[in-house]
C-alpha cells in the first residue's frame, strides 16, 4: 500500500509531486480545505474511489455515489491516471 501511495503522490523518475497530487493541492488551497485531506489515508480513499469508479465504467456499471460530477474532480484521479496504477490496485486487492 505504501508503494501504491508513493506512485499516487510522487513522480517516480524525479521525486516531484505527481500531476494528480499537484492538481489536488491546488484544489485543496482553492477550497481552503484542512490538512485532513492530505493525510495518506484520505489520499488513498480518493484514489481507491477513483479506481472503483474506473473499474465499474469498464464494465458499463454505474454508481452515482462514486466520483460523480457533484464532486470537484480535481480531488480525484482521472481515468488516465488510474490506468497507470490499475495493476498495482489489482495486485493489492487481488
Amino acid at each position: 500500500m505504501a508503494r501504491l501511495l508513493d506512485k499516487i503522490i510522487w513522480q517516480v523518475s524525479n521525486k516531484k509531486h505527481s500531476t494528480y497530487f499537484e492538481r489536488f493541492l491546488k484544489a485543496k488551497k482553492r477550497y481552503k480545505l484542512t490538512d485532513y485531506y492530505t493525510r495518506r489515508a484520505e489520499i488513498f480513499a480518493r484514489a481507491f474511489e477513483s479506481y472503483i469508479h474506473y473499474k465499474m465504467q469498464k464494465r458499463n456499471a454505474k454508481n452515482i455515489f462514486l466520483a460523480e460530477s457533484k464532486y470537484d474532480l480535481d480531488l480525484y484521479m482521472s481515468a488516465k491516471e488510474i490506468q497507470k496504477i490499475e495493476g498495482d490496485f489489482d495486485a493489492l486487492i487481488g
